[in-house]
């Protein structure tokens, strides 16, 4: 059973460890289940997830990673330090290409990965993703109970195509944007599903990880329906899901008042100005936008989702 549990302003959750857990962030229950190869303590998969100072950003990350043992638990290290020193920035563009920087570096070491980056921006319920090569995200949406993937429903019409991190430096990231309604869902994950095989050997692809979505029945929790999914995976052939690391990340808007309280935005405006006194911490100071800046400065504005 996953644990349960609230995520802090300016909290960075997850590593390259074993997780089951469901968290709440400003407007969205998310629920990341990852098991590394062979139950070891660490393994190639990396996923984060951290929320900012406004409550009003909530950034995931979920990561494919070549190698193991202390080349990834080094990987995940510099991760978790660019999710915090990114945490209260709306456009991850800048995020990810940092990342790519720091896999070019590495990529000496045979070291690359693929990557989706996730940024929900709860007053506006616009949910931002850019993949990195990595397997495709996907949405469920409520209004007409059907699953999809993601980029085929994009506002602005993009498809996601961009290169693995660490292949091209200075390597500039689309994204896609899709507004999200309570009862909605997305789903990441790595590439141990769609590499699953059917009873005859063949791979199980895209088409069919979109149909065993679809066969599930509706309403369930977070929980409930991950495992739903990946029980319907394992049971079409032995050994599926236990070749390689396995992570999966479900996020769902809940439908709450997506911003934070007066009290919790004052506390994490006080971290955010006491950051530059903890040694080894980068600052992480807000997007210079007028739209990040009025949240955090005018929280009454607008009406509450």
């Amino acid at each position: 059973m996953a644990e349960s549990d609230h995520l802090a302003c300016l909290e960075v959750r997850g590593g390259n460890v074993p997780a089951d857990v469901e968290l709440a962030a400003p407007g969205l229950s998310i629920h990341v289940l990852s098991r590394p190869y062979e139950d070891a303590a660490g393994g190639g998969d990396v996923h984060y997830v951290s929320s900012c100072g406004s409550g009003s950003i909530t950034r995931l990350i979920v990561a494919d990673v070549a190698g193991h043992g202390a080349d990834v638990d080094a990987v995940a290290g510099v991760l978790q330090n660019l999710m915090r020193r990114y945490v209260n920035r709306i456009d991850a563009r800048e995020f990810v290409m940092q990342m790519n920087d720091e896999f070019v570096e590495l990529t000496e070491a045979g070291c690359f990965a693929t990557a989706v980056v996730a940024t929900y921006y709860a007053p506006d319920r616009q949910l931002s993703i850019i993949n990195a090569g990595h397997p495709r995200p996907l949405l469920y949406r409520a209004a007409s109970q059907q699953w999809t993937y993601l980029d085929d429903n994009a506002d602005d019409g993009n498809q996601i195509g961009n290169l693995p991190l660490g292949i091209l430096d200075r390597t500039d990231y689309a994204s896609v944007n899709v507004e999200l309604f309570p009862g909605d869902a997305v789903v990441c994950y790595t590439d141990s599903l769609p590499e699953s095989r059917d009873a005859d050997g063949e791979l199980l692809g895209y088409d069919r990880l979109l149909s065993l979505a679809r066969e599930l029945s509706r309403g369930q929790t977070l929980s409930e329906w991950v495992r739903q999914w990946l029980d319907a995976i394992d049971s079409i052939s032995p050994g599926n899901l236990h070749g390689d690391d396995l992570t999966v990340l479900l996020l769902r808007p809940d439908g709450t008042v997506s911003r934070g309280t007066l009290p919790a935005r004052i506390g994490g405006l006080c971290k955010i100005l006491a950051t530059p006194f903890r040694p080894g911490h980068p600052i992480p100071w807000p997007e210079k936008s007028l739209k990040h800046l009025g949240e955090i400065l005018l929280p009454w504005r607008g009406r509450p989702h």
